[in-house]
């Protein structure tokens, strides 16, 4: 049997989708928690209100959602390998990813296709990583109560990873002032 197709897609490219689901899903939203926000970004979620959410969603959908580690980002690969006027974190941090798919259905994993969706590459870029997380709370929403939603769901591994760049967002987040746009590895990188 052939290998199931993988598509990448950046999460600019799901902007307007996205927006156009979350603006259709924001009436029937069910009422979540509070999470930690963005300093005067209160719709936005920070770093940790980010994987706050994604270990939420994960043990509110069991046999939906799963969090998994699919690396370290470069700080905690390179402790100390940064600076930017002290906003950097110790110790980096661990790259998640939040992984959609109904591991009930009949379709089996290995024949399921595979989306990979990545935002969060530039740090002070807040919106996308915000928008693919109401993504992710839209598609499992709907799993059982929606019937595209259902056979998304039942027929696909979505992996979503909603910060590409911790350590850059860090100090998106830690510092406003500094604009930061980059990672934290600043070897023969511009100064912008």
């Amino acid at each position: 049997m052939n290998a199931p197709a993988v598509i990448m897609l950046s999460a600019s490219f799901l902007l307007l989708s996205l927006t156009a689901a979350l603006a259709a899903s924001a009436a029937s939203a069910a009422p979540r928690r509070s999470y930690a926000t963005v300093p005067g970004h209160p719709c936005i979620r920070s770093l940790e209100g980010t994987a706050d959410a994604m270990s939420d969603l994960a043990e509110a959908h069991p046999s939906l959602a799963s969090v998994i580690t699919i690396g370290d980002s470069y700080l905690r690969e390179n402790p100390g390998g940064a600076e930017a006027n002290g906003a950097f974190p110790a110790g980096g941090y661990a790259l998640k990813a939040l992984v959609l798919t109904n591991g009930d259905a009949a379709t089996a994993s290995a024949d399921k296709a595979r989306v990979l969706i990545v935002a969060g590459h530039h740090p002070r870029e807040l919106g996308p990583p915000e928008l693919v997380l109401r993504f992710a709370e839209r598609l499992l929403a709907g799993h059982g109560a929606d019937a595209e939603t259902t056979a998304l769901l039942d027929r696909t591994e979505i992996s979503l990873v909603f910060h590409a760049n911790p350590d850059g967002r860090h100090v998106a987040e830690a510092r406003r002032d500094l604009m930061w746009r980059k990672n934290a590895n600043g070897g023969g990188h511009s100064s912008c």
